[in-house]
């Protein structure tokens, strides 16, 4: 199976990053050995990092926190209408990188 990977970085704060230590790894497909790509490799620096983002994102004040609740429901929402719309892209890259059955990786 070939899929085109599209997204290799980190993704926090609503952008993409590289990691803190510009490191990166090779993803085989297990069917084939075939290179997938160089993804970011995120250590300790970029999981603080998100985690601190993530913190801050829910203190009294912030941006998330001030958006009325019933808007925040509906940007929940629209998340899923975008995992949905995806579901197979991201099943068809699951059974690439870990070599299960494309069933599977859509949860069939």
């Amino acid at each position: 199976m070939s899929v085109e990977v599209k997204f290799t970085k980190l993704f926090y704060a609503n952008e993409w990053h590289d990691s803190v230590s510009s490191k990166s790894f090779e993803t085989l497909n297990p069917a084939d050995g075939v290179k997938l790509a160089d993804v970011a490799e995120a250590d300790q620096a970029d999981v603080n990092i998100a985690v601190d983002l993530a913190k801050k994102a829910f203190e009294i004040g912030s941006t998330w926190r001030s958006i009325d609740a019933s808007k925040r429901g509906l940007m929940l929402l629209k998340l899923a209408d975008l995992f949905e719309r995806d579901v197979n892209y991201m099943a068809e890259l699951e059974t690439a990188d870990c070599g299960k059955l494309l069933q599977d990786s859509i949860g069939q």
